[in-house]
């Protein structure tokens, strides 16, 4: 299921808005009731269109909040027909809310995301207004990688692509570049699940046919951790729905560009997230474009 991004403009960069779309491959929906700014014209419609890409920036009125320029409380325009328009687009690919204001609390994007997140399921993640500060690479060399240890088959179902959240009963703000490491322990009942759909479907439209194949003790993938969400009203599809436990109280870390290493790299693994060593960095370098998606 695609994510529902938000962000606010004010006091970013145009080329932050570029990074965001470009990086989550997602649609960006202009929010805003009317698409202009009297007083920074690079964030007129037309030059965000110019921006994204023609086919890539769409304006629905219809999220718009007519009271915005007065002390009204917020009132969407006609979500119900913005949502029609922005249903097909959303089914496609992650979408992300755009409107002028800084604080997301006190703005309407967040009433339209919440909206759609409850007609359709989707999952909202609010954006900082810097890029960096989202990459975590604000202070830190853009190389920054943390790591996440899981046992098998559920670090091998993320590599091979058919598992896009990991749930976990705690949070994290940590955004960026995430190493995907297959724990050392593979206890038996979870080798039998191998051998049951939709776990042995997914695993054999990867390439892998048999419960040996799953290498232990070893980082399998990496990817972009893009955001952390509380699973109460996610309703995310199958077979994602039967590769998490989606109970009340946990949370769900979003997963982008997930990136398959050929050979597994070994490595000792931990608890939460890890900083991989030296040389498992070195060999991680080695990966042609591996790296490359947090520069």
């Amino acid at each position: 299921m695609n994510t529902i991004y938000t962000w606010g403009y004010a006091g970013s960069r145009p080329d932050d808005l570029k990074a965001f779309a470009d990086t989550l491959g997602a649609a960006v929906v202009d929010v805003r009731y009317s698409p202009h700014s009297r007083w920074q014209p690079r964030w007129e419609g037309h030059e965000l269109q110019m921006l994204v890409g023609f086919s890539n920036y769409f304006w629905y009125q219809q999220f718009g909040n007519v009271n915005y320029s007065g002390d009204g409380p917020i009132k969407l325009a006609d979500p119900a027909l913005g949502l029609h328009m922005v249903a097909p687009i959303l089914a496609e690919r992650p979408i992300i809310l755009v409107c002028a204001c800084r604080d997301v609390e006190r703005c309407h994007r967040k009433v339209a995301a919440e909206y759609i997140q409850y007609e359709t399921g989707a999952p909202v993640v609010h954006l900082p207004g810097s890029f960096a500060q989202w990459q975590g690479t604000e202070g830190e060399t853009p190389r920054t990688i943390r790591a996440l240890s899981l046992l098998q088959p559920w670090a091998s179902l993320i590599a091979v692509g058919a598992k896009t959240m990991e749930t976990r009963s705690w949070q994290t703000s940590y955004r960026g570049l995430l190493a995907i490491h297959a724990s050392k322990a593979f206890p038996g009942e979870y080798r039998e699940l191998c051998t049951h759909a939709p776990f042995s479907s997914a695993l054999l439209a990867g390439g892998i046919a048999s419960v040996n194949q799953l290498p232990t003790s070893a980082i399998v993938a990496v990817c972009m951790l893009v955001g952390c969400v509380p699973t109460q009203g996610l309703r995310p599809g199958e077979p994602e729905a039967s590769f998490g436990d989606y109970s009340p109280g946990r949370y769900a870390w979003m997963l982008k560009n997930i990136v398959r290493i050929p050979e597994p790299i070994p490595a000792r693994g931990s608890l939460g997230l890890w900083k991989p060593d030296v040389p498992v960095l070195g060999k991680l370098e080695t990966l042609n474009g591996v790296l490359g998606q947090g520069s």
